[in-house]
């Protein structure tokens, strides 16, 4: 893997302007207190110690394999701080203004281990995007969940759905080549999917479509313990916000042999979209069923079957439901973490569904 270089910058810089752009106007009076203790959601692994990552019991997971450069950054703000690794595909320089990728990680991984498991750097250096991935940290959760399920970290202004549109705000402000603000996206996995699903809830003007894979419904819980039974969809859907009522165009991909989040929070996601949409009446659903073809190797990708929503000829909703996946990412690396190599890549198809969407103006 490339050596790695620091990014850090100041609160007090330009980006922070941004970050206070993207925040409501009225802010809140106090710094949001953080939890004496990492919050554990019941049913979820912890992450592996360190040391145990080459053991003979545990194979190591393969590392991402990325041409490009990578440099790790930090971000701090009156939220919180997080650090996050940023990769740099070689041959954008000199380039026009490119795409911007947030890649979540899911619970007990790194963002190195959601790299190597979703390949998201190689097909940056195929489709010519920057890739930020934030990384949540033993000392905030013990399970390395973002917090989806506290209410601190549910609304725009806040907690962590302000930091991380905040390190988005110090990328595109210190970057060379320069981030088509247009072009901004979110993708991640189960916790790092309902966080994406916020940001594109709460923060529908930097985000430009955003994509869930194996995710619960933001705003399904309310702490940790309640959190498992908004994973298993248990809980009542969230009234529709007010404030917020168009949401970030979204895809949805979920296994329907997930022990961990239940198979009926894709419909629920997807209902929870078009409760915010003004024209959920006027929108055109489509459904194809993907079959499986061939012997039924390993290679062969699982059956499948696709729910499109269009306004116009735009996919604005999109939910994908694959036969026989588990709680892992569809197409991903051979042994990486939380990855099933079986399933059609949910990599491609999720930027295939993120690029044909960009903000207007």
């Amino acid at each position: 893997m490339p050596a790695r270089r620091s990014t850090r910058h100041a609160a007090a810089s330009p980006a922070a302007a941004l970050l206070r752009a993207w925040s409501p106007p009225t802010p809140r009076r106090r710094r949001p207190r953080l939890p004496t203790a990492p919050s554990i959601v019941p049913g979820l692994p912890l992450p592996a110690p360190a040391g145990r990552r080459g053991s003979r019991s545990a194979p190591p997971r393969p590392a991402p394999r990325g041409t490009g450069r990578w440099e790790h950054g930090r971000f701090d703000s009156p939220f919180g701080s997080r650090t996050f690794d940023l990769y740099i595909p070689s041959g954008l320089r000199g380039r026009g203004p490119v795409p911007l990728l947030v890649a979540l990680h899911g619970c007990a991984q790194t963002a190195r281990d959601f790299t190597a498991a979703t390949r998201w750097d190689e097909l940056a250096d195929r489709r010519g995007f920057l890739l930020v991935l934030p990384e949540q940290t033993v000392t905030r959760n013990a399970q390395r969940c973002w917090r989806w399920f506290e209410s601190d970290h549910q609304q725009r202004g806040q907690g962590e759905p302000a930091i991380i549109a905040g390190i988005v705000g110090q990328v595109a402000g210190h970057r060379s080549p320069t981030v088509d603000r247009s072009r901004i996206y979110a993708a991640g996995l189960s916790a790092g999917a309902a966080m994406s699903v916020t940001l594109g809830s709460q923060y529908p003007d930097v985000f430009a479509a955003v994509a869930a894979h194996s995710g619960p419904v933001p705003g399904s819980a309310n702490g940790a313990r309640q959190a498992l039974a908004g994973m298993q969809a248990l809980t009542p859907l969230p009234a529709p916000d007010p404030g917020w009522p168009r949401w970030a165009p979204l895809m949805v991909v979920q296994g329907s042999a997930d022990r961990t989040v239940s198979p009926r929070n894709a419909d629920r996601l997807a209902q929870q979209w078009l409760a915010h949409s003004d024209s959920a009446a006027a929108l055109r659903r489509r459904d194809v069923d993907k079959r499986v073809v061939g012997s039924g190797s390993a290679r062969t990708p699982r059956p499948h079957h696709i729910s499109r929503w269009y306004a116009g000829r735009q996919r604005v909703l999109e939910v994908w439901e694959i036969a026989g996946l588990g709680h892992a990412w569809s197409g991903g690396a051979n042994g990486g973490s939380f990855s099933d190599p079986r399933g059609p890549r949910a990599t491609t198809a999720m930027w295939d569904f993120l690029a044909t969407h960009r903000l207007p103006g």
